[in-house]
């Protein structure tokens, strides 16, 4: 099953989608650690499946073959690298937030937020705008790593309407980057 996989996503898509072995105990560890101290044994396990990770990671290379695929780094184009980094970084800062939001007592807030303090109302209203601006910018880079792979890949989408009876361009005929 892993080697199939590879064979159709690569191996970078495999890498990242299996580091969620480690990467997962590590962040309910981070998530836990302030409500109970002994939750250690999450990092624990989580640095005991790392180096299986590795191992199992490095040996996947093997199972490589000749293609294109949409997340192999020495295949993407410099846009693509920019707004893919950009938009992993939008959505870092996304989860980011939630996690600080769900591990923060936000029972302080609630008697300045019914007393009307303008201070408190300010902090949740640039809480939630950065919020907003993370989601937003996640949309805008993801949208656009898309595109800037569509154009490496040699296909473009004019638009979203069927065609036309006359065709063309402008009626939303999927077509070659060369312009055939």
């Amino acid at each position: 099953m892993a080697r199939r996989f590879v064979e159709r996503y690569g191996w970078t898509a495999f890498a990242g989608l299996t580091s969620l072995v480690w990467a997962l105990p590590l962040v309910a560890w981070a998530g836990a650690v302030d409500f109970a101290p002994d939750a250690f044994f999450a990092a624990f396990f989580a640095a005991c499946l790392f180096p299986a990770w590795v191992f199992v990671a490095w040996r996947a290379r093997r199972w490589r073959v000749p293609g294109s695929y949409r997340w192999d780094p020495a295949q993407m184009s410099r846009p693509e690298l920019l707004w893919g980094a950009l938009a992993a970084l939008a959505a870092i800062g996304v989860i980011g937030w939630l996690n600080a939001a769900l591990t923060v007592d936000w029972g302080i807030l609630g008697p300045g937020l019914s007393a009307g303090r303008p201070g408190i109302w300010a902090f949740v209203a640039v809480a939630l705008a950065a919020l907003a601006g993370c989601a937003a910018a996640t949309a805008v880079c993801w949208r656009r790593a898309a595109a800037a792979y569509r154009l490496r890949s040699g296909v473009a989408i004019a638009g979203p309407f069927p065609p036309a009876a006359g065709g063309g361009r402008e009626a939303g005929v999927v077509e070659t980057i060369s312009g055939a």
